[in-house]
């Protein structure tokens, strides 16, 4: 998940740089220049890779509901490690927070997701180990 955190944040880093270039040139009434650089390959690559990011985040934290599904249904949590659970529920925080912090809207939906069921199969543990 670390692996994942990192990727995402490099690229919404350069995003915003590139956003904010785009802006400055429009400030100096280079238009042309602006729609040159919409349509490059690298941006074209950037926008496919913008939606990708929310797609695995949506997908990897579905992958999750399974294993809360478990706790609660059979209302047993034996084999379940807390403690990773616990460190991707602290992390989930840190990232919302920086999400926020940042206003970066794709870290913040999908840590916030990622806090949910991070949460429910924290407490879930909790309640059934």
């Amino acid at each position: 998940m670390s692996q994942f955190s990192n990727i995402l944040h490099y690229i919404h880093r350069q995003n915003r740089v590139t956003t904010n270039q785009a802006t400055d040139r429009t400030a100096s009434g280079t238009e042309s220049r602006i729609e040159d650089v919409a349509l490059s390959p690298m941006n074209r690559f950037k926008l496919i890779l913008d939606k990708l990011v929310y797609f695995t985040g949506a997908l990897s934290v579905v992958m999750a509901v399974p294993q809360a599904l478990q706790i609660y249904l059979t209302q047993n949590a034996s084999g379940v490690a807390f403690v990773t659970w616990f460190t991707f529920f602290i992390n989930a925080i840190i990232w919302t927070a920086y999400g926020i912090i940042h206003k970066e809207r794709p870290i913040i939906l999908i840590y916030l997701s990622y806090f949910i069921i991070d949460f429910l199969i924290v407490v879930g543990i909790l309640m059934y180990a």
